[in-house]
C-alpha cells in the first residue's frame, strides 16, 4: 500500500489486502487489488465494496475465486447486501 492508494487506509481495503496476502501473496494481492479497483473504478470502504470487489476476484477462479468469495462471505457479515446499487 502506498500513500497514493485511494482508501488505501480504509478497514474495508486493509481487510481485503491481509487477507488476499495470506493465500496469495503480498505482490500478487496488491495487483489484483488494483487491477480490480481501477476496473470497478471505486474503493473499499463499504461491506457493500468489498462485497461487490469480492464478486470481481471470485470470477477468477482458484485460489482467487476462493479468497473471494471468503471475502464476500465477511462483508456479508458486515451488512453488504446483493450486489444490485
Amino acid at each position: 500500500m502506498t500513500p497514493a492508494d485511494p482508501g488505501a487506509s480504509s478497514e474495508m481495503h486493509r481487510l481485503a489486502l491481509t487477507k488476499m496476502s495470506a493465500v496469495l501473496g503480498p505482490e500478487r494481492a496488491r495487483q489484483l487489488l488494483r487491477g480490480i479497483l481501477d476496473g470497478l473504478g471505486g474503493e473499499l470502504r463499504t461491506p457493500q465494496d468489498l462485497f461487490v470487489f469480492s464478486e470481481q476476484l471470485t470470477r477468477l477462479g482458484g485460489f482467487e475465486g476462493a479468497v473471494g468469495a471468503m471475502l464476500g462471505v465477511l462483508a456479508v457479515m458486515r451488512g453488504a447486501g446483493s450486489s444490485a446499487r
